[in-house]
């Protein structure tokens, strides 16, 4: 599965041909994030996240652009790494 996103921050680490980020999502970022996943709970409308959300996700490629605004990442996320995310973003939902 492939996609962007803008992220405020990052980090990463590489080994093996796999890379793991962990990423600070603002509360669009993440509503965002869920809509693409296809886990749509209204997140930022029922206020249930109102601080960033920091999560992990092992990616098998990526690149990046930052800027002031933050950094928009384009990965490629294999479905395994998919449902994990989209379970972590549904426990947001609660």
């Amino acid at each position: 599965m492939e996609f962007e996103i803008i992220v405020e921050d990052f980090e990463y680490e590489c080994r093996r041909g796999w890379c793991v980020l962990r990423l600070l999502l603002d509360p669009a970022a993440v509503a965002d994030l869920a809509a693409l996943l296809g886990e749509e709970c209204g997140l930022v409308a029922q206020g249930a996240v109102e601080e960033p959300v920091e999560v992990k996700v092992a990616v098998e490629d990526f690149d990046y652009d930052c800027r002031r605004g933050g950094c928009l990442l384009r990965m490629e996320l294999p479905e395994r790494e998919a449902e994990l995310l989209r379970s972590r973003l549904a426990s947001l939902c609660l």
